[in-house]
């Protein structure tokens, strides 16, 4: 079993915090997640023990369900620039650089996803490291699970707020 970290944020906009929203997340199992509010939003730090990465944050989408909320996102993006991942790391920007540039690990890494910075896709990212044996696979496994989940729940919201727009855009890309 290991501890999976991950924030998720709660659908809505809410004025505070309230003692009542905070013992709804405990009693419903949300006991290992450091609740805050800023800005009207609410969002949930785990550090969630598991038998894998995928266990552990749809656990915790049920715990918060329970307690009577929806989960809105993932806090983490995938898109990643290179300060991002060196802080997911634990390592230099400078080594980060030294990934990007080929000057150090087995080259090829991946390419960005957009150029305005640039940023990487941290799934992409994490299985090239992991693959590279750079980092363990628990890295990649949580990486993927995480945008899979944002995926799925960014594709809800679509579904929710705009069908129409869905099902033009579902015939397209078929």
């Amino acid at each position: 079993m290991a501890e999976v970290e991950f924030t998720l944020v709660l659908k809505g906009r809410w004025d505070d915090l309230t003692f009542e929203m905070a013992d709804a997340f405990y009693e419903a199992g949300c006991d290992d997640g450091t609740v805050a509010y800023s800005g009207g939003q609410i969002s949930i730090a785990f550090g969630r023990e598991a038998e894998s990465a995928q266990a552990a944050v749809l656990s915790a989408i049920a715990d918060v369900r329970e307690a009577g909320y929806e989960v809105e996102r993932i806090a983490e993006t995938d898109a990643v620039a290179q300060a991002d991942m060196a802080a997911r790391l634990g390592k230099s920007r400078q080594y980060v650089h030294h990934l990007v540039t080929g000057a150090r690990g087995p080259g090829d890494f991946p390419r960005p996803i957009a150029a305005d910075g640039p940023k990487w896709s941290w799934r992409e990212v994490s299985a090239w490291l992991a693959d590279a044996g750079l980092a363990d696979a628990s890295l990649a496994e949580t990486a993927r699970v995480l945008a899979a989940v944002d995926a799925a729940l960014a594709y809800r919201a679509v579904k929710r707020d705009s069908p129409k727009l869905l099902k033009a855009v579902e015939a397209a890309v078929r």
